[in-house]
């Protein structure tokens, strides 16, 4: 093989390359073991534990921020940006923070039903 680079000298018979012998048959690839189950939303004794569980006993006004005598669209405006927050924490690598996160958007979720779908239905 690529004998047309080596110089021919006159008389001197060029030597074949070598044929390297086949590495026969190849073992099976390891089948990938399947993934352990999703963790759950981490309790108390998790990472930050201690801050997972008083987020967990405040109510959902308290943890979106919400005062007495806010109006529809000053509730809507504060939920919008809470969610755009917390929806990117979700999906975290970090457990304490997905924790967090999921904690927040239930109490998100929570304030729009009981404020924003309340009067809605009301209205109409």
């Amino acid at each position: 093989m690529f004998s047309f680079f080596r110089k021919k000298k006159k008389g001197a018979p060029v030597a074949p390359s070598p044929v390297l012998p086949s590495p026969g048959p190849r073992a099976p690839e390891p089948r990938p073991q399947p993934r352990p189950p999703a963790k759950a939303v981490p309790t108390v004794d998790d990472h930050g534990g201690a801050e997972i569980a008083a987020l967990r006993a405040r109510t959902s006004e308290e943890l979106c921020g919400l005062a007495p005598g806010m109006n529809r669209e000053e509730i809507h405006a504060a939920l919008a940006k809470l969610f755009r927050r917390h929806n990117r924490a979700a999906s975290s690598l970090d457990d304490r923070l997905r924790a967090e996160a999921e904690i927040m958007l239930e109490a998100i979720v929570d304030i729009r039903h009981r404020y924003l779908e309340a009067e809605e239905e009301a209205d109409g």
